[in-house]
């Protein structure tokens, strides 16, 4: 299909440009115009090569914004902020979580088209979300914004 020729394109260079944009919310936007465009696209569109590819940019996704979350975090506990650096704060976590969401989205389109395939690089991917769910002092603050 012409989608599955689109894809198969530019997959790489979107995947690539992951890791080089500083933006996180162009990193948002490009999550989730992969997530798009495997979604219409459906099953059989990824290689296992693909796969790989994308479920490693994802992880480093998840990884950088976990470091970028802990800095927000112990700059706010560390400096006295004023209300418009508390403001920076705010909208960085917001970003972070904006990210979150797209690639939680992108990994549901993977997921729907290439259920199978995809399994064996869902786990590790999945258990970055279940350390999540073990509240820690730093996530819980992000958590609420502080």
């Amino acid at each position: 299909s012409v989608v599955k020729s689109v894809l198969d394109f530019v997959l790489g260079d979107m995947t690539a440009a992951l890791m080089l944009e500083p933006e996180v919310a162009l990193q948002a936007q490009c999550t989730r115009a992969i997530g798009q465009a495997i979604g219409a696209c459906g099953g059989g569109c990824l290689s296992g090569e693909q796969l790989a590819e994308l479920a490693k940019a994802l992880q480093q996704l998840m990884d950088d914004s976990d470091s970028r979350v802990e800095s927000i975090v112990e700059q706010h506990l560390e400096d006295d902020e004023d209300d418009e650096e508390e403001d920076v704060s705010d909208e960085a976590l917001e970003s972070e979580d904006d990210l979150i969401e797209q690639i939680i989205f992108a990994i549901g389109k993977v997921l729907q088209a290439e259920p199978e395939a995809f399994s064996p690089h869902f786990d590790g991917l999945l258990r970055w979300f279940i350390d999540k769910l073990e509240p820690s002092e730093e996530r819980v603050l992000a958590s609420f914004h502080l």
